[in-house]
């Protein structure tokens, strides 16, 4: 593994930190969550992927008092070197945030 990240070169591409999403999304949350999320997209962030869900529709999402989003996409960041997950979870779903998670930027 150091020698690998001397060179820059990941273990983990685009689609299997994808697949690693989907397992652990399905496995945590179950098949209804992962279906709300599909399509996941994934970026390349440095030394890591993240990989993230649809956000919902406007009218799907739940506020709080305070008028905060709930319903939120799930995310995860994951190393290109070995898998390691560092975050895992659901993001709040807020207006313009998404942009920088493009369908068509698939690395």
């Amino acid at each position: 593994m150091i020698v690998r990240r001397a060179r820059g070169d990941g273990l983990i591409t685009a689609a299997i930190a994808v697949e690693i999403a989907r397992m652990v999304l399905r496995n945590e949350h179950g098949q209804s969550e992962l279906d709300r999320n599909e399509p996941l997209a994934v970026v390349a962030d440095g030394d890591a992927w993240i990989v993230r869900g649809r956000d919902p529709p406007p009218a799907a999402v739940a506020e709080t008092p305070e008028g905060f989003p709930l319903a939120g996409p799930f995310q995860m960041r994951i190393s290109r070197f070995d898998g390691q997950i560092f975050e895992c979870g659901f993001v709040m779903a807020l207006p313009g945030v998404s942009a920088r998670f493009s369908r068509e930027d698939k690395r």
